[in-house]
């Protein structure tokens, strides 16, 4: 009897070790003799009825989707996956009932492989169906089949979105497999602007470096772990950097005033409600009407909790806030983005006074430069009687812009608050002016202040005697208050123009004909 047990024992331990013994490098350890052993009741084999593996689901150059009918109701526990290539069983991979499929990964490419499952009961015993499945890896990656640009915050494509002005924007390149390099370039596969591995899942993110703003072609390309490459992927993704985000237009740097190059708003700020907070104009989102709280305008610093500065033409000009909650509405905008300072305004202005197109005669300093709504009708300017908006504008208020671009009002329909100096909290322009409403000359505050603050630049040469208000320039008012309003509004007559200046408000003023103006500097 005891001679029997032994070899009984000998032939259950040869047995397991042939089931199970061997490892590759994707198994963990192979099940130890003592899982047959324990609570052997006379039996080989569990008499579990199951079919085993019934198809490949799907393969690759590394990776493979084994699939069979769980039998977990009939006593099934666990299932063990074999990879029987070379002839004798090797354990790979163990899943728990009632999973009904496995990914196998790090496979060899180009390789063929043959596999069976077979399936445990309570008691540790295998069955022993023999049913094989033989697949043979792809040679290289499969083409990569899409990717996206990703919202920096949300993480979610973008589908819809074919620009943006983020330098660095992040991809969400899918169809991958763990441990693929993918690359991404931004054109036809020569120039890499960036590079992910896969880690766990069948995506991968990749942040580019810095962009130009310019219209790309993103390609990607993915190589596996045995080092075979896709080649560059038929799919691409066209996508154009801009300079500006929406709904704002490219001012260039002007070697007098020191400024570097920048963006700033195409039309006054309105009240914008951003639905998913992402920073983009879409058609969920909404703006307030008239720009006021309520329709007689009476309310202070409205809307700040709910409203954004948006930039479109449609809708009356966010009104009656002072100029610290204006610059903190452009700043809450998110980095780079600020109120006007009057250093950009004054580029702006330069801009606009040399362009032929915004002057009445079609030559610079001949006739005047276009001021828009400021409740004259002439050669300059226009009357609309109250704040205008919308489509279908006189053209007298839209100028051109040395990019090419247009701006709206910037001399007319409503002031704008302007920042002295590029500064996180409000600054002050001159406090000591006791000049009244004048035309601008090299006199203004007695002469003390820089030129290049107020002072208009005279592309056109015309003598400073009478370079003054019926040339579109506007005009210019001292005062005690120091906080800038510029551009002047729909009742300010000839006080309007792309140079008009006052300094009469402080810190605490606010008014239903001012609004404001965002910049963003990249």
């Amino acid at each position: 009897m005891k001679y029997f047990k032994l070899n009984l024992f000998i032939v259950l331990v040869t047995t397991q070790l042939l089931v199970s013994c061997e490892t590759k490098e994707y198994a963990d350890q192979t099940p130890a003799p003592s899982m047959v052993i324990d609570g052997f009741d006379g039996k080989l084999s569990s008499d579990l009825s199951f079919t085993g593996i019934t198809s490949v689901g799907y393969f690759d150059d590394t990776t493979a989707s084994l699939l069979w009918s769980d039998i977990s109701t009939s006593g099934a526990v666990e299932y063990h996956i074999f990879d029987i290539s070379s002839g004798a069983p090797i354990l790979i991979e163990k899943v728990l009932a009632p999973n009904s499929s496995i990914t196998l990964r790090n496979l060899k490419s180009n390789e063929s492989y043959e596999f069976i499952v077979r399936a445990k009961d309570e008691d540790g015993m295998l069955e022993d169906n023999t049913n094989s499945i033989s697949i043979t890896t792809l040679s290289i990656p499969i083409d990569v089949p899409y990717f996206e640009v990703l919202d920096p915050d949300t993480f979610l494509p973008l589908s819809s979105v074919t620009q943006g002005f983020d330098k660095t924007p992040t991809f969400g390149i899918y169809g991958v497999n763990v441990g693929d390099t993918v690359s991404l370039y931004s054109d036809a596969c020569v120039t890499k602007v960036g590079e992910g591995v896969v880690k766990s899942s069948n995506l991968v993110y990749i942040t580019t470096d810095e962009l130009s703003p310019n219209s790309y072609t993103f390609y990607a390309e993915r190589t596996n772990i045995n080092g075979a490459s896709s080649g560059c992927s038929s799919y691409t993704k066209s996508y154009e950097v801009t300079y500006c985000p929406s709904g704002y237009v490219t001012v260039d740097a002007n070697p007098y005033l020191g400024n570097n190059k920048f963006c700033v708003m195409k039309y006054e700020a309105k009240a914008w409600y951003d639905s998913d907070n992402d920073n983009r104009i879409e058609s969920s989102d909404f703006f307030d009407l008239d720009g006021c709280e309520e329709s007689t305008c009476t309310t202070k610093n409205w809307g700040t909790g709910f409203y954004k500065p948006g930039s479109i033409e449609d809708h009356k000009p966010w009104r009656n806030i002072d100029i610290a909650t204006a610059q903190d509405a452009c700043q809450k905008l998110g980095d780079d983005h600020d109120l006007i300072t009057n250093n950009e305004w004054m580029a702006i202005a330069a801009e606009i006074e040399s362009i032929t197109s915004n002057w009445s005669s079609g030559t610079v300093g001949t006739g005047c430069i276009f001021t828009g709504n400021v409740g004259i009708l002439d050669a300059c300017g226009y009357s609309g009687g109250a704040i205008d908006e919308g489509s279908g504008r006189d053209t007298k208020a839209e100028l051109e812009l040395a990019s090419g671009e247009t701006i709206f009002d910037l001399s007319g329909n409503v002031s704008e608050w302007v920042n002295w100096d590029e500064s996180e909290d409000v600054t002050f322009g001159p406090l000591s002016c006791d000049d009244t409403w004048k035309d601008f000359n090299e006199e203004f505050c007695d002469g003390s202040e820089n030129k290049y603050d107020y002072l208009p630049f005279n592309p056109g040469l015309v003598s400073d005697l009478i370079y003054d208000s019926t040339y579109g320039i506007g005009k210019i008012e001292g005062g005690t208050g120091g906080i800038a309003l510029r551009g002047g509004g729909y009742q300010f007559g000839k006080k309007a123009g792309v140079y008009s200046l006052s300094l009469v408000s402080t810190p605490a003023s606010y008014n239903l004909n001012t609004g404001f103006r965002c910049v963003y500097r990249p």
